[in-house]
């Protein structure tokens, strides 16, 4: 069987993952959609780096609620 080549435009690649590290660390407010708009890839793209090749989770902070001594 004969072996799989990858694309000539695979953006996917060890540098490209390490870019987006040095990002996501540098300015860890960032979002997704802006370090796409800043490295001009998809979205997914940036998300498949990040959860797969960075093993990192996104999240939303959100508002919980807050207990006090009265409560």
């Amino acid at each position: 069987r004969k072996k799989h080549s990858q694309r000539s435009d695979f953006v996917r690649t060890a540098e490209f993952a390490q870019q987006v590290q040095d990002i996501a660390n540098d300015d860890p407010s960032n979002s997704m959609r802006i370090i796409a708009l800043q490295l001009e890839v998809a979205e997914s793209t940036i998300g498949l780096v990040v959860h797969e090749d960075l093993g990192y989770q996104s999240y939303v902070m959100r508002r919980g609620q807050f207990m006090s001594q009265k409560t």
